[in-house]
């Protein structure tokens, strides 16, 4: 089965997926989630930043990250807070898209998420303690080493430790 958008394979393998709650059973929360995770990845503030730091020039980038922080910010500020997740008890695929994109913040601005306020800073928290998260993120290649990202870009030529400016 063909499915070119990335919207309709995250749902996809949400619904084949055993994890619990992944892919809400509510009509209401499946809509809110698939509102979420549309927010994410439709051209807007929140999408705009994988190419920030992963192709763009390192120069031009660097030029633009205190803007860009501050659009993102401005989005997210706009979102209720998590309650502990936006899944509720659970996170749903929408959490992890949206988690993707603070943790692109967080690289870029250590205080993104005091400013998003502790709901942010304790979703953001549980994300990443998930076990296949933590796997993840402990085995990703690293900011700065020349191992991710495109040649010259933001990531791929700094360390970025969220005091990048």
């Amino acid at each position: 089965e063909l499915m070119p958008e990335t919207a309709d394979i995250a749902k996809h393998l949400a619904q084949i997926s055993d994890k619990d709650g992944l892919m809400p059973t509510d009509a209401a929360e499946a809509a809110e989630a698939s509102r979420l995770f549309e927010l994410t990845m439709s051209p807007g503030p929140l999408s705009a930043l994988n190419p920030l730091v992963n192709w763009t020039a390192k120069e031009e980038a660097s030029k633009n990250i205190a803007s860009s922080v501050a659009d993102a910010v401005k989005v997210l500020k706009g979102l209720k807070p998590p309650s502990p997740y936006f899944g509720g008890a659970k996170p749903h695929y929408a959490d992890f898209a949206l988690w993707h994109s603070v943790d692109l913040l967080t690289l870029l601005e250590a205080s993104v998420l005091s400013t998003l306020g502790e709901a942010f800073a304790s979703w953001y928290a549980k994300i990443k303690e998930d076990r296949a998260v933590a796997a993840y993120i402990k085995s990703r290649p690293k900011a700065g080493t020349g191992k991710v990202g495109k040649m010259g870009s933001l990531i791929y030529a700094t360390e970025l430790d969220g005091k990048t400016k």
